[in-house]
């Protein structure tokens, strides 16, 4: 019932407000979601470390006026898109390939030394195995010293997460940057999407995992991607729809209701 009437409510403000401030109100709420995912990223590059924050700040170089770049990007809330030049397009775009290509050497780094480390383990494992078949005890038992030593170094430092943790940073990177690339046209919106998706690759590759930590921050790295990347999807959208000469009312979709089959007296 409560779900019915919030549906007749709806339909009732959409009768009698005009259609611009509809679109109006879409926009300012598109905008706002939008502020406050950048104001979260600016918020996490500041607690990280200086590395981060020297990273986030050689992105200024991108910049070409401040209508295209502040500390703190704020998105007018203006019915028609701003667009970015192709030379801040580019500049950005380089700055993400950088960062991909870092990522794809450090997860083949990872990946070697893990797979380095276990045929070293097995070739020594069955060097081990032959000499002490031979009556080597000494030698094998040395050898068993040094397999056991390669197996908790490789525990204690974790050489296949961060291949791993790598091959996230650098798929994501990747996808970034096919995305920076095939932007036609390249509005402010997009750049602020674009610019706040590399601040959160800076921001996550410190939490890699080390000596004794072997979580992975991936997740939430995902997770915080597709969040700027939608708000900047339904800002675009709303833009979009704003810009027409002709202001669309906004569809509402009702609610899926289960009727019950009228009750039936007995005969």
């Amino acid at each position: 019932m409560k779900t019915a009437k919030s549906f007749i409510i709806a339909s009732l403000l959409i009768a009698y407000l005009p259609p611009a401030a509809l679109a109006t109100s879409a926009l300012s709420e598109a905008v706002k979601a939008t502020q406050v995912v950048t104001s979260q990223i600016n918020a996490q590059v500041q607690q990280s470390s200086a590395e981060v924050k020297s990273k986030v700040n050689e992105l200024e170089g991108v910049k070409e006026s401040p209508q295209h770049w502040s500390e703190q990007p704020h998105i007018k809330p203006e019915a028609q898109p701003a667009l970015v030049s192709e030379s801040v397009n580019e500049a950005l775009c380089r700055k993400v390939d950088e960062f991909a290509n870092h990522a794809v050497s450090e997860e083949k780094l990872y990946f070697r030394l893990a797979l380095g480390g276990i045929i070293l383990s097995a070739c020594l494992a069955l060097l081990g195995g032959i000499t002490s078949f031979l009556n080597l005890n000494r030698i094998a038992g040395v050898i068993s010293l040094v397999v056991a030593a390669i197996v908790g170094l490789s525990n204690a430092y974790p050489v296949g997460r961060l291949a791993d943790f790598y091959g996230t940073l650098r798929g994501q990177a990747s996808s970034l940057s096919l995305d920076c690339s095939g932007a036609v046209p390249y509005t402010l919106t997009t750049y602020s999407s674009h610019l706040n998706q590399l601040k959160l690759l800076y921001v996550y590759e410190e939490q890699r995992p080390s000596f004794g930590n072997y979580k992975l921050a991936t997740d939430e790295l995902v997770k915080q991607l597709q969040v700027v990347k939608t708000t900047s999807n339904n800002l675009s959208a709303v833009q979009m729809l704003t810009s027409q000469d002709n202001i669309p009312i906004l569809a509402v979709r009702p609610p899926e209701l289960t009727l019950r089959p009228p009750a039936t007296s007995p005969q």
